[in-house]
């Protein structure tokens, strides 16, 4: 399955996918058990919702082909995890060079 055409996604996504090695289509599978995967999933839901342009959790819900619920358990997911996973916290530095607030 191709993940949505819009260029904020894309720029989001494919530094995500350099920060922790999951590809692009890994981002939309969907499997709750791989943290890997769902933690860079995370991440994009992270990073489009402090986008500049906005977007609603409703929007990344659609693009990310997740619900709204998803995307809000998902970021305070992050949070918590952001609290005390080392490994976490090394990607957000890397994100965090790159430009992004996280």
């Amino acid at each position: 399955m191709t993940p949505p055409n819009n260029p904020a996604l894309e720029g989001i996504m494919a530094d995500v996918t350099k920060v922790t090695g999951v590809t692009r289509p890994e981002l939309f599978r969907k499997t709750r058990g791989f943290e890997r995967f769902t933690l860079a999933r995370f991440m994009v839901y992270h990073l489009m919702r402090q986008h500049q342009s906005g977007f609603t959790l409703s929007e990344i819900g659609t693009l990310m082909r997740r619900t709204h619920g998803a995307v809000i358990s998902g970021i305070r997911a992050l949070h918590k995890r952001a609290a005390y996973d080392k490994k976490l916290q090394r990607r957000i530095k890397l994100l965090r060079e790159m430009g992004y607030k996280i």
